[in-house]
């Protein structure tokens, strides 16, 4: 880790310790107001302090911050003279680490394709200016923004060898590609990823019977939930696996309440349904937690009341069930898709997002993507 150590003596007896990215600073206040050390928190002059000696270890931004320093104290401490000593051997270091940062200390820029619209020329054009500019990282990534679609379709064998391309110059030039997992904006996904091992939720469905008989009880199979980005996310056969896909889970009884009383804001609570805090006006940002719950016998489920019928359910939705006397409610739980699909990706990267609670879904995704391209690059330690 890069650090940075700026340090002030003052007779202030408070003092701050600040952990800023990869800078570290100790600042003390000495500045005194009709003769006395002041009482307010070291925040309020924290510009007006005596700066004494200073080492510095490659930190470009660590040198603005202590120029900052400087010419605020420079500024704000009227007829008080400020100390600002570099030692010869750290001057050097930080003249070098000015005028050549090294990597660590570049900027970075998103590098997107636009679906297919890429060539070995652009790509090192690209990067030769970048490296003009001293843009020292990249994040690739395939999108598709409405711009027409381009002739070299996504992951193609042609596609693999320009990113392979890309690697090469980048390496050349000394700048840092970072990959992004999966084909579009943050896409974890891809038309790889079988809908056994997409994202999933939990649905279900329920039938009110009346006891004491023997009945043979139909279940429907739960449908899907919409799609928080709807249904025009999908292509046809996305929209088809995505109504198709389904898997039971279990089948409860138990006495129907009274009340029909449902907990409230359950769909954001249970993260079917939840806004992008930063994008969507009054998002909530966080759920909060009752202190205590009301209590309410008359909706409520007694846990051992509940009766397991799932061993009883048939492939056609249909169980038997000698129902008890009383009124119960029979839920029919299972798993859907949820959903989720790459976006906005290049139309052949549309595919479902991968289960990232599924160790061995997630590792099929990633050696579809990941590690197809780190093959193709020739190393599994390229980043």
């Amino acid at each position: 880790m890069n650090v940075f150590v700026l340090k002030v003596k003052c007779n202030h007896p408070d003092c701050l310790d600040w952990s800023l990215y990869n800078l570290r600073i100790t600042i003390y206040d000495k500045i005194s107001r009709g003769g006395s050390v002041h009482k307010d928190p070291p925040f309020r002059d924290i510009y007006s302090c005596y700066i004494v000696s200073m080492n510095i270890k490659y930190s470009f931004f660590g040198l603005l911050l202590a120029l900052s320093l400087q010419m605020n104290a420079q500024e704000r401490v009227k007829g008080q003279k400020v100390k600002f000593n570099i030692p010869g051997s750290s001057y050097g270091i930080i003249k070098e680490g000015f005028l050549n940062p090294p990597v660590s200390a570049t900027p970075g820029v998103y590098w997107y394709f636009m679906d297919g619209n890429i060539s070995g020329e652009a790509m090192t054009a690209d990067l030769e200016s970048m490296k003009k500019a001293g843009i020292g990282k990249v994040l690739f990534l395939e999108v598709n923004v409405g711009v027409p679609r381009g002739k070299v379709d996504f992951l193609s064998e042609e596609w693999q060898e320009l990113y392979k391309h890309a690697v090469s110059e980048a390496k050349r030039l000394g700048i840092e590609i970072t990959l992004g997992i999966g084909p579009g904006w943050t896409g974890s996904g891809g038309p790889w990823v079988k809908p056994e091992e997409s994202m999933q939720h939990l649905v279900f469905s329920s039938v009110d019977i009346k006891g004491p008989e023997k009945q043979m009880i139909y279940l429907p199979k739960p449908n899907p939930r919409n799609p928080y980005f709807g249904e025009g996310v999908f292509t046809k056969n996305l929209k088809e696996q995505w109504n198709s896909f389904y898997k039971d889970v279990k089948v409860l009884a138990f006495p129907t309440p009274a009340i029909n009383g449902k907990i409230g804001g359950i769909d954001e609570k249970a993260l079917y349904y939840r806004e992008p805090y930063t994008s969507v006006v009054g998002v909530k940002s966080y759920l909060p937690t009752a202190i205590s719950y009301p209590e309410h016998p008359e909706a409520s489920i007694q846990k051992d009341e509940i009766r397991d019928l799932s061993s009883l359910l048939q492939p056609d939705g249909s169980l038997e069930w000698n129902v008890p006397s009383g009124n119960w409610t029979i839920m029919r739980f299972g798993v859907r898709n949820n959903g989720a699909i790459t976006r906005p990706a290049p139309y052949p990267g549309l595919g479902f997002e991968c289960d990232k609670f599924d160790t061995i879904a997630f590792r099929n995704h990633f050696n579809e993507y990941v590690g197809k391209l780190l093959r193709k690059v020739g190393t599994a330690k390229n980043k």
